[in-house]
């Protein structure tokens, strides 16, 4: 049964993990037991969505063995969503990236390390002026960089794509720079990131992942990644341009919608769905440095730091044994009441549906209290303050007590 799809097996099945279960178990034939004793395996070390991935290779496996009149059980498909957050760097932060990638090609002796050091540099130049994804530019050859017209044919890309991609103007110079400095300007069929052992064959992307996970230890900005989590990688750079196209696009005064075709296009997405994930990854308001989304745990844990350091510049002021981020909506609706905005004005902007709701928020502290108090006796008792002198003259005691 398992002769004929050897083909099959290796373009959709890419998992050696089922086959391995159907030996041992000496099945033979595709049972539902078989099928989900494998996936819940998955389930025990994988993330949703490469559980998925594998589901839909081995349903495309299945569906030819049906196709030649096997008898299998079909999984159901995994219905997952696109969890994936990509880390964005901040301005300051890719400066920082560069000008100690920078400083690495002076500081080696060794030719072979400087010339790895200047692949790295031009690298991380060009997927950040690209968007490049990491292997593009890798299997690029001198003679794809039209140095004149300033741009770059990427021959087989994702999902068996090809497309010019032009340069900015302020990176056009560099390639050629480059490829003079690496003494491959006059070799056409040289990589244009050659590994060290020679032209023919493309540096590897181990390579370049490891010097930046290395860039980023010696800059201080590594963050370590969760698990079944990209992290922080180059891939990161191709998110940040796709952010800064957009943004860029609404500056000149358009709107951001009527880019996605054309940046679907110069970033070889395979549709217009891909790219417009890109203009909103900047949608929130608050966001951390690993979550375009900053976290409640987060926000809380920051909140819980700085009453403690308010705690001990005023211990007198700070008497709760705990105070949350939500205290912070109490007090706002508390002062509103005080300023003397209508409780039902208050519902509506704190949007409860129930006036109960509100009133139990909108509790008056004892200090309110207390000066409340104070203002009454001070606007009806207030001539108990006057000159002990003037008071000897009149009579203090009201009718009702002589």
């Amino acid at each position: 049964m398992y002769g004929h799809c050897c083909y099959w097996k290796k373009h959709f099945f890419r998992s050696a993990s089922f086959d391995s279960l159907l030996v041992e178990e000496n099945a033979g034939r595709i049972t539902e037991t078989a099928t989900n004793h494998w996936i819940r395996g998955l389930q025990q070390i994988n993330a949703p969505k490469t559980i998925s991935d594998k589901i839909s290779y081995l349903r495309k496996f299945l569906r030819y063995l049906q196709y030649k009149g096997y008898n299998v059980f079909m999984p159901a498909c995994l219905k997952t969503s696109d969890s994936y957050v990509p880390y964005i760097f901040s301005d300051g932060e890719i400066q920082t990236l560069l000008s100690c990638a920078d400083s690495w090609a002076n500081k080696h002796a060794d030719p072979k390390i400087r010339r790895t050091d200047m692949e790295f540099c031009m690298l991380l130049r060009m997927l950040l002026g690209c968007g490049f994804r990491l292997g593009e530019p890798l299997a690029a050859r001198v003679k794809d960089v039209n140095f004149r017209n300033g741009t770059i044919l990427i021959r087989h890309a994702k999902n068996d794509k090809q497309r010019v991609v032009p340069m900015d103007r302020t990176l056009t110079e560099m390639p050629e720079r480059y490829c003079i400095a690496m003494g491959i300007k006059t070799e056409p069929e040289s990589c244009l990131f050659p590994a060290a052992s020679g032209q023919v064959a493309p540096a590897s992307k181990g390579t370049f992942e490891l010097r930046f996970k290395n860039l980023l230890r010696e800059t201080g900005l590594y963050v370590p990644e969760k698990a079944h989590s990209r992290g922080q990688c180059l891939h990161c750079f191709r998110h940040y341009f796709a952010i800064h196209s957009f943004a860029q696009t609404e500056k000149n005064g358009r709107p951001t919608d009527d880019s996605v075709p054309f940046l679907s296009v110069y970033l070889g997405h395979h549709d217009m769905d891909e790219t417009g994930k890109a203009s909103r990854l900047e949608a929130y308001i608050f966001s951390s440095q690993t979550h375009l989304q900053m976290s409640i745990s987060c926000i809380e844990e920051i909140y819980k730091k700085y009453i403690a350091l308010a705690r001990a510049g005023h211990p007198e002021m700070f008497l709760e044994k705990r105070y949350t981020p939500h205290t912070k909506r109490h007090t706002t609706a508390t002062h509103m009441l005080e300023a003397g905005v209508p409780i039902m004005a208050i519902k509506n902007f704190l949007g409860h549906s129930s006036i109960s709701t509100t009133e139990r928020y909108a509790e008056l502290s004892q200090g309110t209290v207390n000066r409340h108090i104070r203002d009454w006796n001070e606007k009806w008792f207030s001539h108990q303050k006057e000159n002990p002198v003037t008071q000897k003259k009149e009579n203090q005691i009201p009718d009702f007590l002589k």
